[in-house]
């Protein structure tokens, strides 16, 4: 008899543990569905949220972007800093755009790049080119991927002002 009530209760105890609880009130979470930012649009600001904060540039021309050398032609620059909330303000709020990530680079190169600051730290980089047709463009790396954005006509015009005013960086050797 003893052996009976040992069985009856473990099965008992399986039986109630096998069961669906189709009450999602006492689940302790909802069921999502992953984002994924390769098949899904996002804002750039949602894509990196501290871009809004950014109150001053640095932006990097290099000397030679479509030389001979494709893979030091980064080496040699000009550089130009942007201060000024204003200004900074109405360069980087265009480029918060509907953006989709890829995982490769496009084969254009580069002319230069934009060091971010925000209170006094860098918070991102941001690579452009200014060439016509589909080489004409703005990306940053998040997480390992590539988010492209369009350069606007009036922030080419800028960048093509500010290379005038560029310098090369200085030596801190002594």
């Amino acid at each position: 008899m003893g052996r009976f009530l040992i069985f009856a209760f473990a099965m008992l105890m399986m039986l109630g543990a096998c069961q669906t609880h189709s009450d999602t009130k006492t689940r302790p979470y909802a069921p999502t569905v992953a984002f994924d930012p390769r098949k899904d649009a996002q804002l750039l600001f949602q894509v990196d949220s501290l871009l809004p904060r950014v109150d001053s540039l640095v932006l990097v021309y290099f000397d030679d972007p479509f030389g001979m050398d494709s893979l030091r032609y980064t080496r040699y620059y000009r550089q130009f800093s942007v201060v000024g909330q204003d200004t900074v303000q109405a360069f980087i709020q265009p480029m918060n755009e509907s953006v989709k990530a890829v995982e490769a680079k496009r084969s254009c190169r580069i002319e230069g790049k934009l060091w971010c600051y925000a209170g006094g730290k860098m918070i991102q980089t941001i690579y452009w080119s200014s060439r016509p047709s589909n080489c004409r463009f703005q990306y940053l790396i998040r997480d390992g991927l590539f988010y492209y954005f369009s350069l606007t006509d009036q922030q080419a015009l800028a960048l093509e002002n500010w290379r005038k005013r560029a310098t090369k960086p200085t030596s801190v050797r002594e």
